[in-house]
């Protein structure tokens, strides 16, 4: 570990060291998992550091000798790198330490920029921050890269798939607004993490008004939009760089913050992505918006299961029953159907057993209505984790131990009608 540099003024580095003694400041608050190694710090950067641990469980401070790809002790979960470091010695550094020890989550000190930043992603470092960041936003970040280091260890034992090892691609959809699409894919996909915690991701493809971050009360780093904008999101090793984790253990693509945004995604690249993510997840559940827009056509035809999420209103039924014929035309009929028939009960709606018979199909999944959706709903949180004994989480956990105990997708026989043979039917 390099000493301070011969500029350093030491009353200016005391009143420093002595400010923060005297001032309760934040301190990193994620339990003890590893140490935190500096490679080519500052004194004045490696107090910053010390100050902000506290406690007996606080990590400890080791040395990590510049240029090697071993520490000077092992345990390490977070690495922060510089400010004494040259912007390509930093990005060497992080390419071997993530090289030989891809659990270490690492952290660049330096002037962040956007060639930098892209870099430092390449070679595996999880963040950059400036050697200027207060106490507040290094120990934010100390939690953060502590956070995602841990998330790291979990992943290295594999987690098992959803179909006994066969990959599933669930698009949920509906022709019509307010039938709660995100409700049933954000319960679906809590409920599904449950049993394989880090296998699980779910794509808000509702690129302008998406709001399955809201719904898992997530505040994501990154979105859909910076995503396709990276060149780092071809790669499907780095695409998890820009999902956003949720304590149930799922992973989320959350849509763009800003609905103008949405006319740079074209269906193309939305599909890559979600491609990417089905080779990487044992399970991928795609949320989409009301209708058949492009994006989500091009999710449908890639999908092993299509969920229709219907209400019992006759306006939702006789919609529903139309986009399914229009699938039908198109060819999009070797995927496995499911229908969620939500507010099951509602007083005045259409009989269940009716809405089956109108739309072809048995209901897989049926939900009561219940007030505590609402309040649920409002607080971001999935009913299968705010209140798993409720009757609609029961129901979502137990459809999600059928789905995990079915084999991988293969064509049996239907109820809706067969597909016309038309000349002009999308491709497979």
């Amino acid at each position: 570990m390099s000493s301070a540099s011969p500029s350093t003024d030491s009353s200016e580095f005391n009143d420093l060291a002595a400010r923060f003694s005297a001032v309760p400041g934040p301190q990193i608050t994620h339990p003890y998992i590893g140490d935190i190694a500096l490679v080519s710090t500052t004194s004045i950067f490696e107090q910053k550091v010390r100050r902000l641990l506290v406690g007996d469980q606080a990590p400890r401070i080791v040395a990590w000798p510049l240029n090697r790809a071993e520490p000077g002790a092992s345990g390490v979960a977070v690495a922060l790198l510089g400010p004494d470091l040259t912007a390509d010695s930093a990005v060497a550094m992080a390419a071997a330490i993530d090289r030989e020890h891809p659990e270490v989550c690492i952290v660049l000190v330096a002037e962040r920029s956007p060639d930098l930043f892209e870099q430092a992603l390449r070679a595996g470092a999880r963040d950059v921050i400036s050697p200027a960041i207060s106490a507040k936003g290094l120990a934010d970040a100390i939690d953060r890269a502590i956070e995602n280091s841990s998330r790291r260890l979990s992943q290295r034992a594999p987690a098992p798939s959803v179909g006994h090892g066969r990959k599933r691609l669930f698009t949920v959809m509906s022709p019509k607004g307010g039938v709660g699409k995100t409700f049933v894919a954000t319960n679906l996909a809590v409920a599904l993490a449950r049993m394989t915690p880090l296998d699980v991701a779910l794509v808000d493809l509702d690129l302008q008004f998406g709001d399955v971050a809201a719904s898992l009360h997530l505040m994501p780093e990154h979105t859909f939009i910076q995503a396709t904008r990276s060149a780092l999101a071809r790669e499907a090793a780095m695409l998890k760089v820009f999902l956003a984790p949720h304590e149930s253990g799922l992973y989320a693509m959350c849509a763009p913050d800003d609905p103008a945004e949405a006319d740079e995604i074209t269906d193309d690249k939305s599909i890559e992505i979600i491609r990417q993510l089905a080779s990487s997840f044992g399970t991928v559940i795609v949320d989409t918006a009301a209708g058949l827009d492009a994006h989500t056509l091009a999710s449908a035809e890639i999908s092993t299961d299509l969920m229709f999420v219907c209400s019992v209103d006759v306006a939702s039924v006789r919609a529903l029953r139309r986009e399914i014929e229009a699938l039908d035309r198109l060819g999009m009929t070797y995927q496995r159907r499911h229908l969620v028939l939500n507010r099951a009960n509602a007083p005045g709606g259409a009989r269940p057993e009716d809405v089956e018979t109108a739309i072809g199909l048995k209901a897989s999944l049926q939900l009561p209505t219940d007030p505590l959706v609402l309040t649920a709903a409002n607080q971001g949180l999935p009913m299968v984790r705010s209140d798993p004994k409720s009757a609609i989480a029961k129901r979502f956990i137990a459809y999600a131990d059928v789905l995990a105990d079915v084999e991988g997708p293969k064509r049996k026989g239907r109820d809706h009608k067969p597909a016309l043979s038309l000349p002009w039917k999308r491709s497979k």
